[in-house]
């Protein structure tokens, strides 16, 4: 079931909403909506798989690729 959220975002976010929505053809709520669960996973991802692959390498390129981020 859809619920109703109410919050306050910057315009230029709004409007890039509108054009997403108007460009491929779909409603906002479906664009903000995948917009937040790729983000969720990409957040999985980065925190979980970079952190694998950040074991298996020298110290000093961690320390490099993090400040990088």
């Amino acid at each position: 079931m859809k619920k109703l959220v109410t919050f306050r975002i910057n315009e230029d976010v709004v409007v890039l909403i509108d054009e997403l929505a108007r460009e491929y053809e779909t409603t906002k709520v479906h664009i903000v909506e995948n917009a937040v669960k790729t983000y969720a996973n990409l957040k999985k991802f980065h925190n979980k798989d970079l952190l694998k692959f950040l074991g298996k390498i020298d110290k000093n390129d961690v320390k490099k690729i993090r400040t990088l981020l």
